[in-house]
């Protein structure tokens, strides 16, 4: 087992006046794990206890970054999609469909088949399929 930092007993056990009690999130909680030394014959003998102590805010300020991350992400999906989504249907879509309305709009009963429906956006779609349906 490897392990980075200073181990201080604290034989007088004031540790609990170092935390800062904030309501939920101050609470205290520990773990406690066995030390053990591999024997030679192979089995592990137990030489000690080791408890680690925090509170829930230390959790939440390790938490918080990842979450934040996590938000940031799904803003820069959710408006890349809605470009994506509103330049596809403009395009396609939208501008046959304003045609469309258009060519309705100018007829009356006396211009009603002189002038054929042209779609400008060099497409093959169902609106295409519409417009040549007549001629």
């Amino acid at each position: 087992m490897k392990a980075a930092g200073i181990c201080k007993p604290n034989p007088t056990g004031d540790w609990r006046r170092r935390w800062r009690d904030d309501g939920l999130f101050g609470q205290i909680f520990s773990r406690e794990f066995p030390i053990s030394y591999p024997l030679e014959n192979g089995t592990a003998q137990e030489i000690g206890k080791w408890t680690v102590y925090s509170n829930r805010r230390i959790v939440v300020n390790q938490v918080q970054y990842g979450f934040v991350l996590i938000l940031v992400n799904s803003v820069i999906k959710t408006l890349a999609l809605w470009f994506i989504f509103v330049l596809v249907v403009r395009h396609w879509l939208g501008k046959p469909l304003q045609q469309l309305s258009d060519y309705v709009g100018h007829l009356n009963i006396d211009n009603l088949g002189s002038k054929p429906l042209e779609l400008k956006h060099g497409g093959n779609t169902e609106l295409d399929l519409l417009a040549t349906q007549d001629q």
